[in-house]
């Protein structure tokens, strides 16, 4: 046989996390006969549970049942161990055969060695079994300790470090929350897989009686596992003492007994046993005196106690303590100190005035006596004529009617008498409670119908009882009455209403604004404003002044649109105006608090045509003016025109000769809406030459005319175009009339145009009849050094075929 070959060792730079790469030297002696092949014997160890290489050789190795063989050709020296977990280590032999045997096997790896055949580490794996929670041996006053047992996953090439604990609860009350903690490997041991771990007092953390469940994840060097373990099974935090209870209320107290109330405080897991109570005649709880265990535990589960024993009004304070299976819970803190036989608030004092503005008012109080039950808010009533003078009368109704009511409602037997059972009694039940609410619901609002006061406050109770009470009402207006009262309101319910503060005049001031100003009628140069009269804050309004501010006008507009102006033309205009209107006489009625009075006219005048203006009013007293109304925007009628600036013939006109066919002027020319006056010009017209046409005959743009002249003349046939002889501004065109036609014969129908050469500069938009409508129409500037063209829309007839060629 042949001689032994080298021993196994890894290919570390090809190795992955399923595989490992392996090599081997070739045997030197072979035996007189040629090599056949190679057997490599080889298996995969955990590197967590990897044996001592020289416990292998003692126990077999090549023995194993779970070994691998694989046969190599000759030729080779190579193999790829696959289908390992991250991590697992690779423990070779080799040996080689020829037609005489095998070879003896090769030796073991040593420890320096198997790095260099382990295949890549990664992260832990899942836990795969969930986690358990159990009960343990108590180790403090707690009945029972929470313990954690879970199994070690695979650590895939590296040891886990720590393992993460998530505790859910399983409702989320008392402060309970996700909690994490986390369990680090004890120095010097290490973790293996399939190794049983245990937690104990896992519970210090968690909230007292809330069920949780747990989830843990593995981390190593590598990081952490892909995912959380599933949940473990519920459990129960071990209960702990009692959470120390609020201190009792007393909802009624008899002259010589109180009746506490408490609420269960958090009992932490474990229910309710006992409940233990003090009491002390002292706020500061000196010399406490403990309830008897009977009376403290009477009706334990109502939560209720009744203390006898007492003087009548006297203030007791009490401490109360609960106990539950783990033990006694913390004292309460001390109570609110009741007082025996405790009602409904003194009456407060009448209010006193601390300032009086025009605006404003400001009233302040002492507290009252509170009857034993600590003052909640305070109700303070401001009421305008007519009760800003007799409130205290209407109050004092109120009160005794309310109380009437309600001890109707409470007399359970009818007698007219009403005893402590009876009030207990309509402490307990519901619906005795539920009538009185309502007869103090209602008998509010029905006072609230009858006074309408100007404001109702509802103003907490100071919690410093050194605190002054006050209370301010805004929005108020100068000269106005009122009367203020105030009421306070315990756990009893409200007190009486104090004594009224009446006829409370606030100080006269500047008027209220008026409302926005009514357009009558407009003018080219003024308006007629209706306004009315705001209400005068006490001091009679004197006149008014009214504001105008300037918006827009046609200057602006025509600019805007291109046009130009005169040379040295003043283009500045008035911003702001002001003038003042005096009152009629008669007087327009005066107006009431925040309402308006009767209304009077006025005239703005000095304005400019065709303007926007905003207008606006105030009024004035004494006191001075009050604020501008509303701004409302006007606009004036428009007016005249200004003058043309030009009238200019283009490079195109030889001469200013008559044309020797001219269209004759119709005699009636369409009038402006306006009797405005336009520029004049004489114009000459020869006599028509051209077909007589009906009366009928339609109107048309000279637009569309001079479309067709423009069209049909020629740059040679100029010298056609009228003749403009002289030119007069200001006034209106003239045209010359032609004789009157018979009455039986047809209207002619003649239009004058402008050569088509001529330009005519006026310097605003002038709107003129055309037909049977108003037609207003602007151009863009033509090219050159001549002003901005603005057509003139005139009445002239339709085209008609019986028209000559050339007319």
């Amino acid at each position: 046989p042949p001689g032994p070959s080298g021993c196994v060792k890894g290919l570390p730079e090809e190795a992955t996390t399923h595989s490992v790469s392996m090599t081997w030297r070739p045997c030197v002696y072979l035996g007189g006969e040629p090599l056949l092949d190679f057997d490599v014997a080889w298996k995969a160890f955990r590197f967590d549970d990897m044996l001592d290489p020289s416990k292998l050789v003692a126990e077999g190795f090549c023995q194993l049942d779970d070994l691998k063989h694989s046969c190599v050709d000759a030729e080779t020296t190579y193999l790829v161990a696959e289908d390992l977990r991250p991590g697992d280590v690779v423990v070779a032999l080799v040996r080689s055969r020829n037609e005489v045997g095998h070879s003896s096997w090769s030796r073991f790896p040593v420890d320096e060695e198997l790095p260099s055949l382990s295949a890549l580490p990664d992260i832990p794996n899942v836990l795969e079994a969930p986690p358990t929670l159990h009960r343990g041996e108590s180790q403090d006053h707690k009945p029972y300790a929470l313990s954690a047992k879970w199994v070690c996953p695979p650590q895939n090439g590296k040891w886990i470090e720590y393992f993460r604990l998530e505790f859910t609860p399983e409702v989320e009350e008392h402060g309970a929350e996700r909690h994490e903690m986390i369990i680090k490997r004890p120095e010097g041991t290490v973790w293996r897989f399939g190794d049983e771990l245990h937690q104990a007092c896992v519970h210090n953390d968690l909230v007292p009686g809330i069920a949780y469940t747990l989830r843990i994840m593995a981390v190593s060097e590598q990081g952490e596992a892909r995912d959380w373990s599933e949940k473990s099974n519920l459990e129960v935090a071990p209960p702990d003492y009692p959470a120390a209870p609020k201190p009792p209320t007393s909802m009624w107290q008899w002259p010589y007994a109180i009746q506490l109330d408490w609420v269960e405080p958090w009992m932490k897991g474990s229910p309710l046993e006992s409940c233990q109570a003090l009491y002390s005649l002292s706020p500061h709880f000196t010399d406490p005196v403990e309830v008897s265990e009977e009376v403290a535990n009477k009706d334990l589960h109502k939560h209720t106690l009744i203390v006898d024993g007492f003087n009548a009004a006297t203030t007791v304070w009490f401490r109360l303590r609960v106990r539950n299976a783990v033990g006694w819970s913390a004292w309460s803190i001390v109570s609110p100190g009741f007082t025996t036989s405790a009602c409904k608030p003194a009456p407060p004092d009448m209010p006193v005035v601390l300032s009086l503005e025009s605006r404003s008012l400001t009233v302040g109080w002492d507290p009252p006596d509170s009857h034993g039950a600590e003052i909640l808010d305070y109700t303070v009533l401001l009421v305008d004529p007519p009760y800003a003078v007799g409130l205290q009368a209407a109050l004092v109704e109120y009160d005794t009617e309310l109380q009437k009511a309600i001890n109707k409602a409470i007399d359970a037997d009818g007698d007219g008498d009403i005893s402590l059972e009876e009030l207990k009694l309509a402490t307990q039940r519901e619906e005795i409670q539920e009538l009185v609410q309502g007869l103090c619901d209602q008998f509010d609002r029905d006072l609230d119908e009858k006074l309408k006061p100007r404001e109702k406050l509802v103003l907490s109770a100071p919690a410093d009882p050194r605190e002054a009470l006050k209370c301010k009402f805004s929005k108020l207006l100068g000269g106005i009455r009122l009367a203020v009262a105030v009421r306070a309101r315990n756990d009893r319910g409200f007190s009486e209403w104090s004594e009224s503060l009446e006829n409370l005049v606030t100080p006269s001031s500047v008027p209220e604004p008026c409302p926005a100003l009514e357009l009558l009628e407009a003018s080219s140069k003024s308006f007629l404003c209706r306004y009315r009269l705001p209400y005068d804050c006490g001091e009679p309004i004197l006149r008014l002044e009214y504001k105008w501010t300037h918006v827009v006008g046609p200057i602006q507009r025509h600019m805007a649109l291109g046009g130009v102006v005169e040379s040295g033309k003043n283009m500045e205009v008035q911003q702001v105006g002001s003038g003042p209107w005096e009152l009629p006489d008669p007087r327009p009625a005066s107006a009431k608090p925040e309402g308006y009075g009767g209304s009077g006219e006025g005239w703005i005048e000095e304005l400019s045509p065709g303007t926007e203006y905003d207008v606006q009013v105030r009024a004035e007293n004494c006191k001075g003016f009050g604020q501008y109304s509303k701004p409302v925007r006007m606009i004036t009628l428009p007016g005249k025109p200004d003058r043309p600036l030009q009238l200019r013939h283009s490079d195109k006109t030889t001469a200013a000769r008559p044309p020797k066919t001219v269209a004759a002027m119709s005699r009636e020319v369409p009038r402006a809406a306006s009797p405005t006056p336009t520029a004049m010009a004489t114009v000459a017209v020869a006599p028509p030459s051209f077909p007589k046409m009906p009366s009928s005959a339609p109107t048309r743009s000279i637009h569309a005319f001079r479309a067709e002249e423009e069209a049909s003349l020629g740059g040679a046939e100029a010298e056609d175009a009228a003749e403009i002889q002289h030119w007069q501004p200001p006034g209106e065109v003239r045209f010359e009339e032609l004789e009157e036609p018979a009455a039986e014969e047809p209207v002619l129908l003649p239009t004058v145009f402008f050569s088509h050469t001529a330009r005519l500069a006026v310097p605003e938009v002038i709107s003129v009849a055309a037909g049977d409508r108003a037609t207003q129409r602007s151009r863009s500037p033509s090219p050159g050094p001549y002003p901005p063209w603005q057509d003139m829309s005139f009445g002239i007839p339709s085209p008609s075929p019986r028209w000559p060629e050339r007319r």
